[in-house]
């Protein structure tokens, strides 16, 4: 803190800070990037819902992006320690700055085999547009084990925390930098929990607020989700996935919303 001259700020800046889980490439384990996902017997491979309208009877399935092992992983305050969670996408949007219900979680404590998606599919591509495709449209990123690393975050730009600060203009810049180095040593793959990093277009919570109603500290950011292997999010975005607060309180991950950032 004293390299960029903030001590003025040094005990809001320790409240304000949130404990994060990096996600960086690990060892073999059960916590990975793409591939395919470990699910309890019979599980139904996510999908879309039916149009109302159109000759389609099914709905198109969404991309398997990460799965992470809470046991095994660091632990982190919010998360629950055990079963693994299965974050699942779909683009449904013209617009790459936009909010939509287009993630699916899933905690297993109990899975048993690997989950495959449907090997055809017809209609158009699903997200991401830049992932190896099983048969004709459903895709399956490359495969990679992660692990975790604890750190802390700040708060970015339209958070009400960031106003609280009442940063002058010399001191803004040099807090951005901060935040960048608090983020830089670590991958493309994006953290658990925390404050998102280089948000600098708003508050994913605030902008889930004024689609679903409430306000920004009604939602907590459960997921960045980096470009990593095999996924883009329009060109160099970032996905955010948002929960509602007293869900994620009681170790719920229900009605989960993607905010998506270029």
């Amino acid at each position: 803190m004293a390299r960029y001259r903030l001590q003025r700020l040094q005990s809001m800046l320790r409240r304000f800070q949130r404990p994060v889980l990096r996600l960086v490439e690990g060892r073999a384990g059960r916590s990975k990037w793409g591939g395919h996902p470990l699910v309890p017997a019979g599980f139904p491979w996510p999908h879309t819902q039916v149009p109302k309208r159109g000759p389609r009877t099914t709905g198109l399935p969404f991309c398997f992006v990460m799965q992470l092992d809470l046991a095994a992983l660091p632990a982190l305050p919010g998360l629950p320690g055990h079963g693994l969670l299965s974050v699942f996408v779909y683009d449904a949007w013209d617009s790459w700055r936009d909010v939509g219900p287009c993630v699916m979680l899933f905690h297993f404590d109990d899975p048993v085999e690997v989950g495959r998606p449907p090997a055809d599919v017809a209609g158009p591509p699903v997200f991401p547009r830049h992932a190896v495709a099983v048969g004709q449209h459903t895709p399956v990123l490359p495969e990679r084990h992660l692990g975790g690393v604890v750190t802390t975050n700040l708060p970015g730009y339209e958070t009400a925390e960031y106003r609280q600060l009442k940063l002058m203009e010399d001191e803004a810049d040099r807090y951005e930098d901060m935040r960048d180095e608090l983020s830089r040593p670590f991958g493309d793959y994006g953290h658990v929990l925390g404050w998102p990093d280089g948000f600098s277009h708003g508050n994913p919570c605030a902008a889930t607020a004024r689609v679903l109603g409430g306000v920004a500290d009604d939602y907590r950011t459960l997921l960045q989700i980096d470009e990593g292997p095999g996924l883009e999010w329009g060109s160099g975005g970032t996905g955010y996935v948002v929960v509602r607060d007293p869900s994620l309180r009681r170790g719920a991950f229900d009605d989960p919303w993607l905010v998506v950032y270029q």
